[in-house]
């Protein structure tokens, strides 16, 4: 799991900062724990500030897809297209993230081996410690392979 978590640091640095805990990482599906402090959230509304819960859907999200893809992740670069929160309530404590990639289907990988590239969306919920929605949020990757392994898998 250090492997994965170096890795997913370098897609998402907020994984490494945030002490940022594999739980699960599997077929595309992934659940990390996050520790609290104070800097997370808002000192208005007790909210997750914009950027952690950016921060939190992006390394959840990187871990799901990196599950997925495999040996592919070596070779692959990550754009982040887009994403889109709801918050639900405050959260108290640690706060657990789970993500899945939905829209998903195995031609995804093909098209990813064929052309090089390819769209991956993920919705990640967070909950606090007492299980209580936090937030949700659904991010679009943009996955490119380096033209070596694009060219290897045609």
């Amino acid at each position: 799991m250090n492997a994965r978590l170096a890795q997913l640091a370098t897609i998402a640095p907020f994984a490494r900062s945030a002490s940022a805990e594999i739980l699960e990482a599997r077929a595309g599906h992934a659940r990390l724990r996050f520790d609290f402090f104070h800097e997370l959230v808002d000192d208005n509304n007790g909210l997750l500030k914009p950027a952690a819960l950016l921060g939190i859907g992006k390394a959840t999200s990187a871990a799901s897809i990196l599950s997925l893809l495999g040996d592919r992740a070596g070779g692959a670069s990550f754009t982040l297209a887009s994403a889109t929160a709801r918050y639900s309530r405050p959260p108290r404590g640690a706060l657990i993230a789970e993500a899945d990639l939905y829209g998903f289907q195995g031609a995804t990988l093909q098209h990813l081996d064929k052309a090089g590239s390819s769209t991956i969306r993920a919705r990640v919920t967070i909950e606090d410690d007492s299980e209580r929605p936090v937030a949700e949020i659904v991010l679009e990757w943009q996955i490119h392979l380096s033209s070596t392994k694009v060219r290897a898998a045609a």
